[in-house]
């Protein structure tokens, strides 16, 4: 079948209506996203909010540590002493409404272990604390890993973490 001048021109506008069209929803996706930005709470639960882990007994943010917004706030030493152990890093993680939920803080040794899997883990005590269960439950979850025989402990107690920690010269509220 063969088209005339007339077929032509009528299919013309539509294919032009569909680019445009296209074109439109790309451009509205684009606006979408680029205003889809995570909120950030370092100002609320960074340095500002250590008073309130200093009446619970979490491990505060020093003054010179670098503050992220990844989904979670990660708070780190940008150069820490690793020649000695150390407070590796803070994880403040904040609810879709707003609210702090829980903080996660490890502790490093400076040493490894070799597991019988033959790889390397390192020396670590691992203090988490939710703030839902400060009410009623025990807020404090405590992971140490210290060598195979004892790799991971994660129902440790807290004064256990503080003895590890007092052994490696840190304390928990520094």
């Amino acid at each position: 079948m063969k088209l005339g001048p007339l077929a032509i021109r009528r299919d013309k506008p539509i294919l032009e209506m569909n680019l445009f069209r296209s074109l439109v929803g790309v451009i509205i996706a684009v606006l979408l996203l680029s205003s889809c930005r995570r909120a950030d709470y370092r100002e609320n639960y960074g340095i500002a909010f250590n008073p309130e882990r200093l009446k619970r007994g979490i491990p505060t943010i020093p003054p010179g540590w670098k503050i992220d917004n990844d989904g979670y706030i990660d708070c780190y030493d940008p150069k820490p002493d690793t020649s000695k152990p150390y407070h590796l890093r803070k994880r403040v993680f904040v609810g879709s409404k707003g609210e702090i939920v829980g903080e996660e803080d490890a502790f490093y040794s400076g040493k490894s272990f070799e597991f019988y899997d033959h790889r390397k883990y390192d020396q670590e005590v691992e203090i988490s604390y939710y703030y839902a269960k400060e009410t009623n439950d025990n807020p404090w979850q405590i992971t140490v890993m210290l060598d195979k025989d004892s790799r991971i402990k994660s129902a440790a107690t807290l004064e256990e973490a503080d003895q590890v920690l007092k052994s490696w010269g840190l304390s928990r509220t520094q």
